[in-house]
C-alpha cells in the first residue's frame, strides 16, 4: 500500500508518515491542495490522509476529484476541527474515515487494519 498525506503541518506529516512506515506503508507528503492534487497518482496511492484546513483551501474540495481519478481510493479526513457538519459533509463525499487531531498510533493502526480487508 502507498499513502498520500496532505497536511500543511509538517510535524503531522512526519508523525503520520513514521506511523505508516512502521505498518509497512510507503507514504508521500504534500502541504497544500495544489501539491496534493499534483502528487496524487491514482494507480499507486491506495490511501489519502487529507487535512481540511489547508493554506489554499478546504481539503473537502478535492475529494470529488480524487474519487473521479480512483473511485476505490480510501480517503481519511484529518482535522483539529472535528465538527458534526464537517463529518456529515466528508461522509457525503465518500470518505472512508474521519480522524480528529490529535490522533494516536493506535488510531492509525485501527484505520489501516480496517482498510486491509477492503483494499
Amino acid at each position: 500500500m502507498k499513502a498520500l498525506i496532505v497536511d500543511d503541518e509538517k510535524e503531522i506529516c512526519l508523525l503520520l508518515s513514521y506511523q505508516l512506515e512502521k505498518l509497512g506503508i510507503r507514504s508521500f507528503k504534500a502541504h497544500s491542495l495544489y501539491e496534493g492534487l499534483n502528487m496524487f497518482n491514482p494507480d499507486e496511492h491506495n490511501i489519502v490522509f487529507l487535512d481540511i484546513n489547508l493554506p489554499d483551501g478546504n481539503g473537502l474540495e478535492i475529494i470529488p476529484t480524487l474519487k473521479a481519478k480512483n473511485e476505490h481510493v480510501k480517503i481519511v479526513v484529518i482535522s483539529a476541527y472535528d465538527t458534526k457538519s464537517e463529518h456529515k459533509k466528508a461522509f457525503e463525499l465518500g470518505v472512508f474515515q474521519f480522524l480528529g487531531k490529535p490522533f494516536s498510533k493506535k488510531m492509525i493502526k485501527e484505520i489501516i487494519d480496517s482498510m486491509d480487508t477492503d483494499i
